[in-house]
């Protein structure tokens, strides 16, 4: 049995999954932090084989929202100007963009390949002696993919004390006894190994000395900065996220992403 990689209390197991529609995994909850997480990923090496999974269609789309979802946060909440990273950045897709309007925005990707905004690498930043602070952090579709969430948190706190992410969180009073409960277990892809509650996000932040903010169930703020009430009444309003009224609302019935996903495990 795999302790919790928070708080190191013993998990509960809950289900075994297929990972990779080969491996038999379990799946534990931890009683103290609520996080949701699987045995020891012995897999990664060969999920990871292919950073970007082809079933994730929706990269696109959720770049351009997430571009609009930021620039907002800062105008509204933190000052424009300064240094920003995006943490486990993929392609470079959202660098890229950001940079394009104007943000010193930097690349970092344990596992994939810098694409779009070569030139731009934190590893560059850092060794070139050209370092500045770090004023934010976005770490788009990540610490769900954490072997071990605390360590990597103190990690990027070591960076900047504020990161701005996404994942979708799971409701601790409902149990998700199988594999099919939720989409988000991502098993045939195999990189999907933590999964949160509300309660492990205020753990995490509480455990740090930092706050959290929940700005919707997909999108959530840590930061030692206090954010005013009618900020936060803002930012958690969905109206305030009218990208995703806008784009997505309005364009999904049209959209492919799903569509596309859908096919391509048809084909299988």
């Amino acid at each position: 049995m795999r302790k919790c990689p928070i708080c190191n209390s013993v998990g509960k197991e809950i289900f075994t999954g297929k990972i990779l529609k080969k491996y038999d995994v379990k799946y534990y909850q931890c009683p103290e932090c609520a996080l949701v997480y699987t045995e020891s990923p012995y897999w990664l090496s060969e999920a990871y084989s292919d950073a970007i999974s082809r079933y994730d269609t929706g990269v696109m789309q959720r770049n351009v929202m997430d571009v609009l979802l930021v620039n907002m946060l800062l105008e509204l909440c933190f000052k424009v100007g300064g240094v920003f990273l995006d943490y486990g950045g993929g392609y470079g897709i959202f660098t890229r963009m950001m940079r394009d309007i104007g943000y010193n925005w930097l690349w970092y990707d344990k596992y994939s390949s810098n694409l779009v905004v070569r030139g731009y690498e934190y590893s560059y930043h850092v060794e070139s002696g050209k370092a500045k602070k770090i004023d934010l952090i976005t770490a788009f579709e990540l610490f769900e993919h954490l072997d071990e969430p605390l360590k990597e948190l103190e990690h990027l706190l070591s960076i900047s004390k504020t990161i701005f992410f996404s994942t979708e969180l799971y409701d601790e009073k409902f149990e998700y006894k199988k594999q099919n409960d939720w989409w988000y277990y991502s098993m045939d892809t195999g990189q999907h190994i933590s999964f949160y509650s509300q309660v492990t996000l205020e753990y995490l932040a509480e455990k740090n000395g930092i706050h959290y903010y929940k700005i919707s169930n997909g999108l959530h703020l840590f930061t030692d900065q206090k954010i005013s009430e009618w900020k936060l009444k803002l930012l958690t309003n969905p109206k305030f996220e009218f990208m995703q009224y806008y784009y997505y609302k309005k364009n999904r019935k049209n959209g492919l992403a799903f569509a596309d996903m859908n096919a391509l495990y048809d084909r299988e």
